[in-house]
């Protein structure tokens, strides 16, 4: 853990193996271990200045000022400020100093790993996982190659689902001349297929992974965001449960009656293993 107090920083020592969980047989260098048990959510100062937009925000801000003469005082000062920052040897906060070195190491790895190595978020626990891309790619590839949840298709039909109502894109199907115009009005649609990629469960044997399906981008998304304004109202229940804290709190000082146990089911792969056709039902009702 880092604590940054007052610019200094200051290293606490102890097991921190639980931020960072390495499955692949490869020995992670330190500084590697020190970086990625910070978690993918934490931000790098960037290495190279987005000068154009610093510029850009810079005149933005000066334009703000009423009086001309301020406004160039505060150009002066701003560019000033600037300067400093791009011809800066080191940074002069610890904290950052640290991060540069780790991140340097870290890349270095990389390079030296290829693509041999894939680094994870956990599905639980809120941990960074290392795992061997060679056994990653055999995990998924089982995954999808399951018959009973997913059908190989032979082509892409992402632009038919994008644009099938559309009369340009028809035209473009049936072979149809179609103008520099109408070229340029295709270029905006631009959606892809959903990607599946697996979140490893570090918290069960073998380190299976979870599925997941991301939408963003494909052409339903905006749609499922709809039927999910929708349906969301809908989930509330008195047999939900949001989260463990919720659980934690209702057991807590419970006391069950004299023969009594608590059982914890986990259904494998519950999305799945749904019934289509009880979710159409469902959805209807």
């Amino acid at each position: 853990k880092l604590y940054r107090l007052q610019g200094r920083v200051r290293t606490e020592e102890g097991d921190k193996s639980g931020f960072l969980t390495n499955i692949s047989g490869v020995e992670i260098p330190p500084e590697v271990v020190q970086l990625l048990q910070l978690g993918p959510k934490f931000s790098l100062p960037p290495c190279e200045l987005p000068l154009f937009h610093l510029i850009a925000d810079i005149e933005e801000v000066v334009g703000s000022a009423e009086c001309v003469g301020r406004r160039d005082v505060l150009r002066a000062d701003l560019v000033n400020i600037l300067q400093n920052a791009i011809h800066g040897t080191s940074p002069a906060d610890p904290f950052e100093r640290r991060l540069r070195e780790w991140m340097k190491k870290t890349a270095e790895f990389g390079r030296e790993q290829g693509s041999g190595l894939a680094i994870l978020q956990s599905d639980k626990g809120n941990r960074t996982v290392i795992m061997s891309r060679t056994e990653y790619d055999e995990k998924m590839r089982v995954l999808v190659q399951d018959t009973s949840t997913y059908e190989e298709i032979s082509r892409d039909p992402t632009s038919r689902f994008q644009l099938r109502n559309n009369d340009l894109v028809r035209a473009v199907y049936n072979k149809e001349k179609i103008n520099s115009y109408q070229k340029s009005q295709l270029t905006t649609y631009k959606a892809i297929a959903p990607r599946i990629y697996g979140l490893p469960k570090v918290h069960k044997p073998g380190v299976p992974l979870r599925p997941v399906v991301s939408y963003i981008g494909s052409p339903n998304y905006a749609l499922a965001k709809f039927v999910a304004s929708l349906l969301s109202p809908l989930t509330d229940s008195p047999y939900n449960v949001k989260n463990s804290l919720e659980v934690s709190r209702f057991v807590t000082g419970q006391v069950l009656p004299e023969g009594y146990i608590v059982v914890s089911l986990d259904v494998v792969s519950l999305f799945t293993n749904v019934p289509i056709d009880l979710v159409m039902s469902e959805i209807e009702n």
